[in-house]
C-alpha cells in the first residue's frame, strides 16, 4: 500500500494497527496468523549545522531574513512559530487591542 499509492510507512501501519483492533476488540474475531508485511520507515539523518556554519549565514543576512534566522536558530523556534510571532507583532503594530494570532 505504501509503495503503491505512495503513502508513508506511519500511515500503512496505523491502518494496519485499526484494522486488526477492530476485528480482534470490536467484532471479537480472531484473526489466525496476520502476514503482513510492515512498512519500514526510511532512515532519516538530521541535518545540523555547526556553530561556524550558522555564524557564516547569519553574517550574510540583514534586517528582517537575519531576525527570522536567529529566531529560528537561537529560540529553537519553528517556521509556524516564527510565522505566529510575525502576525502578533503586526497586531500590535497596527493597533490591535490584543495580540491575537490568525
Amino acid at each position: 500500500m505504501a509503495v503503491e499509492r505512495k503513502l508513508a510507512a506511519s500511515m500503512q501501519n496505523q491502518t494496519f494497527s485499526a484494522i486488526l483492533f477492530l476485528y480482534q476488540q470490536v467484532l471479537e474475531i480472531e484473526l489466525d496468523r496476520v502476514e503482513f508485511l510492515r512498512a519500514q520507515r526510511p532512515e532519516r539523518l538530521s541535518a545540523v549545522l555547526a556553530v561556524e556554519e550558522v555564524r557564516r549565514i547569519h553574517a550574510v543576512l540583514d534586517g528582517v531574513p537575519r531576525l527570522v534566522g536567529e529566531l529560528l536558530y537561537g529560540g529553537g523556534l519553528g517556521v509556524m512559530e516564527v510565522a505566529m510571532w510575525f502576525a502578533v507583532a503586526h497586531n500590535v503594530a497596527c493597533g490591535a487591542r490584543r495580540a491575537t494570532a490568525m
